[in-house]
């Protein structure tokens, strides 16, 4: 008797429930878009590197010439 109270109190209650501002569907449209400028975008870097001179081993920063034992740190 005591739970048929409980379901009875329960079903009583409303729900609220938030209405989105557009279909479904258009959220979807939304993140395709997005993920093809991100796309575009990124696809627009794709030849970067082969246009920089200074990649072709001529320039040599701290890092990449040959170790000095006398260094001192080791790495």
């Amino acid at each position: 008797m005591l739970s048929r109270a409980i379901v009875l109190a329960v079903e009583g209650e409303h729900e609220t429930v938030n209405e989105l501002p557009f279909d479904s569907f258009y959220f979807g449209l939304i993140a395709f878009g997005a993920l093809m400028a991100v796309l575009l975008l990124t696809y627009s870097f794709r030849s970067v590197s082969s246009r920089h001179p200074d990649r072709d081993g001529m320039h040599e920063g701290p890092h990449d010439g040959p170790h000095d034992a006398r260094a001192g740190s080791g790495h």
